[in-house]
């Protein structure tokens, strides 16, 4: 619950920049946590574009974080907030 409240205080501080164009990138979508921080943000703030990534959705934007230099992220990027719920320590090199 704590880290649901600290989502949306985070996203609310965003949503100060939804006039223009604010993007989550979500990192780690197709796990539970990820999934359910899309039902999330899909519910309660529907203004901002959510960005899914995954290596194996074929409907998500396509990243391998065994291959995570080639990251070219979509979208307008100049409100935009990263959230990863993905295998942090494979960025560790």
């Amino acid at each position: 619950m704590f880290s649901l409240r600290l989502y949306n205080y985070t996203i609310t501080l965003f949503l100060n920049y939804r006039k223009l164009g604010m993007y989550i990138h979500l990192f780690g979508s197709t796990n539970p946590s990820g999934q359910a921080f899309i039902q999330y943000v899909e519910k309660e703030f529907k203004e901002i574009k959510l960005i899914k990534y995954s290596r194996n959705k074929k409907n998500y934007e396509y990243l391998d974080f065994e291959n995570y230099k080639s990251f070219k992220p979509k979208g307008d990027n100049k409100f935009c907030l990263y959230i990863n719920f993905g295998p942090i320590w494979l960025f560790s090199d």
